[in-house]
């Protein structure tokens, strides 16, 4: 069990808390390119991100099951979007109006990361069942008639 603030996972999903930090190196970088400050333009396709080849690799295989990793697919598009229009803006001398839609992009992180504590709590609980069985209200919703 590996414990990284109030975030304890078993060893094999702490690439989950590296996800999270991956994508928001990501998104400084986005930012930093569109603020015009000396920057390193990370890959702007979805699956040649870093989060994007885990998502569409390991990450599949091991958690595709769960219903909060395909809300979390989609949200990644959407931000994948919005920074491609972020930087075309700043690329074609409409940098104000790209600056002041950062908010946007920042929003956009703010959502994945919530996708992503919503998947983390979804494989905790399978944890919990693999360790404890299933909750005994669980069991106890069945008709007895």
């Amino acid at each position: 069990m590996v414990r990284l603030g109030a975030i304890s996972l078993p060893r094999e999903d702490v690439v989950l808390l590296v996800a999270a930090a991956s994508h928001r190196q990501w998104i400084d970088d986005i930012a930093a390119c569109v603020e015009n400050t000396p920057c390193h333009l990370p890959p702007l396709r979805k699956r040649q991100c870093r989060f994007g080849r885990w998502y569409h690799g390991n990450g599949y295989s091991r958690y595709g099951h769960f219903p909060g990793y395909a809300a979390l697919g989609t949200i990644h598009e959407q931000v994948h979007v919005l920074a491609a229009e972020l930087l075309e803006l700043a690329a074609t001398n409409a940098r104000e109006d790209a600056l002041a839609r950062l908010v946007d992009l920042y929003a956009q992180r703010d959502r994945f990361l919530a996708g992503l504590e919503v998947l983390i709590a979804q494989v905790k609980g399978d944890h919990c069942r693999l360790v404890f069985g299933e909750p005994e209200w669980q069991a106890s919703s069945v008709s007895h008639g």
